[in-house]
């Protein structure tokens, strides 16, 4: 959504603020209750704050601890969002998360339906 059109990076002034207080609302909600989030939507957000510049590395730990444990649910192109927003970031959480992508894409490429 609004990263697509935003310019970027939204780090200062009114939108720096909004996108802030997003990757925050979500965070706590997902630290609340992870389940109440779709796997499509993990992957969105984790994408969208983190191309905005305001992922900071709780976001990410929270959103990659929510997200780990339903990569199967995930379409290629939530595993795509994903891999996106975590390739650059220096965290133990997001290096598990992208090992965890990269698995998944593998059983799914290595599938042969009868």
């Amino acid at each position: 959504g609004l990263a697509k059109v935003v310019p970027l990076p939204a780090t200062e002034g009114v939108i720096g603020r909004i996108f802030a207080e997003l990757a925050d609302e979500a965070e706590a909600r997902i630290s609340a209750e992870a389940a109440a989030f779709t796997a499509p939507m993990l992957g969105d957000l984790a994408w969208g704050i983190s191309r905005t510049g305001n992922a900071d590395k709780r976001f990410l730990r929270t959103v990659a601890l929510a997200a780990k444990s339903r990569l199967a649910e995930m379409t290629c192109q939530d595993l795509a969002s994903l891999s996106v927003a975590y390739a650059d970031q220096p965290l133990d959480e997001g290096e598990g998360l992208l090992k965890g992508v990269f698995a998944e894409t593998r059983t799914r490429l290595e599938y042969h339906p009868p």
